[in-house]
């Protein structure tokens, strides 16, 4: 077994790493500085997903969907209060049980599940709102509680 290096990974030797330990090196280095300085941590999510974006499975969705798509910045943890659940529309809801019922899930035997609700995360740099779908309203107000992991 190799012995662990005393000191942190530098951004140096980062870039050395294959893509996949490069994009979570990335991502964790965004989302710890995210809290002090939101420009320098959109700069490293936006690096994050541009590498994840070349090689598939680099991050997970989760990891992916903790940033904010349009300029990077983590959405976890900055402001825990911004975020609001809402109910779909009637036509939405609509639209996502017909797409369910085509779906693969339909064919195989399985009792199709469909959205029902949403969360809308406001990027707190650029202003851009994700929006994150729900089974139920209850399951979108408790996640809005409670930021992503990150």
């Amino acid at each position: 077994m190799a012995p662990k290096p005393l000191r942190k990974q530098t951004h140096k030797s980062a870039a050395s790493l294959p893509t996949s330990q490069s994009a979570k090196f990335l991502l964790n280095a965004a989302t710890t500085i995210g809290d002090d300085c939101l420009q320098l941590a959109a700069v490293l999510g936006r690096r994050s997903l541009q590498a994840a974006c070349g090689q598939h499975g680099a991050l997970s969705r989760t990891e992916a969907s903790s940033l904010c798509k349009y300029c990077g910045a983590p959405l976890s943890k900055l402001a825990p209060g911004t975020a609001t659940a809402v109910k779909l529309s009637k036509s939405a809801i609509h639209r996502g049980r017909r797409q369910a019922k085509e779906s693969q899930a339909a064919a195989k035997g399985q009792v199709p599940l469909y959205n029902r609700a949403a969360l809308i995360i406001p990027c707190l740099l650029c202003g851009f709102k994700t929006v994150r779908p729900f089974y139920t309203l209850a399951a979108a107000q408790q996640a809005a509680k409670f930021p992503a992991p990150g």
